[in-house]
């Protein structure tokens, strides 16, 4: 009986422990050079975010600027293309479509291109054949510096992951000064940067809070919370079955005798 109270505490710490740690970190003030920062966050347990929504809301989050994007970083074909041999296609249809949506829909290693249009995303492998078309596009909804389809074929963005002389970073601005915007720097150079840590998306701007229950979402805190009440209570059932099994056989005894 023990043992399986002591089972239980152990699921209820590595819950915690897990989700303290499972959580996107701005670096603050702390600026580093690309390689460093790549590792920085592979110490911390995680990885260099790359881009998607979750890059612009943590750096919206913590009011930065711009920051270290991972790899796959992503170049525009000049010109629209149809892909041929698609591989992956959204459905929704809605009119909300930027690279950032797309980048997180077309996220898996084996997609090496994404198809852009204002109200959908295509994913494209490498026996994707692309044939030149007229094009038809325009400023995308929610980044004025990318270019989304509105015709047939799409706009193109290539994944790159090689690095060089010159590496990638995300400046941000207000809409109304363009929105996002991918630009070369030398990769030495000092930046921000974001790790990701596990697979929630609590957003802590800072490090300093790295093992503090104050950095974890309200979420978090109350499932902790309810697994340890839980607990709690499972430890008082089994006392009462124990205690009962006990009357129950000294009972037995009493009348046998």
């Amino acid at each position: 009986m023990e043992g399986v109270v002591k089972c239980f505490v152990f699921m209820v710490f590595t819950f915690h422990t897990k989700n303290v740690f499972s959580t996107v970190y701005f670096s603050g003030e702390k600026e580093e050079t690309y390689q460093n920062s790549s590792v920085y966050c592979e110490n911390m347990g995680g990885n260099l975010l790359g881009y998607g929504e979750l890059l612009i809301k943590t750096a919206e989050t913590c009011s930065s600027l711009l920051v270290w994007t991972a790899t796959p970083w992503y170049n525009r074909k000049i010109g629209c293309f149809i892909g041929v041999n698609i591989v992956k296609e959204t459905q929704d249809g809605k009119e909300n479509k930027h690279l950032a949506i797309c980048a997180d829909f077309c996220a898996d290693s084996n997609y090496t291109s994404i198809g852009l249009w204002t109200t959908k995303c295509q994913c494209y492998g490498e026996k994707t054949i692309f044939v030149q078309s007229l094009c038809e596009s325009t400023t995308c909804p929610a980044n004025a510096n990318e270019r989304c389809a509105v015709g047939d074929a799409g706009v193109i963005y290539e994944k790159v992951n090689m690095t060089g002389a010159l590496c990638r970073y995300r400046s941000f601005r207000k809409p109304s000064e363009g929105g996002i915007t991918l630009k070369f720097a030398q990769c030495q150079d000092l930046k921000p940067f974001i790790c990701k840590v596990g697979n929630t998306e609590n957003i802590q701007c800072s490090f300093n809070k790295m093992s503090s229950s104050a950095g974890m979402s309200a979420e978090t805190k109350g499932a902790i919370i309810g697994a340890v009440v839980a607990v709690a209570v499972l430890v008082l059932l089994i006392l009462l079955i124990i205690i009962f099994l006990r009357y129950r056989r000294k009972s037995q005894k009493e009348m046998s005798g």
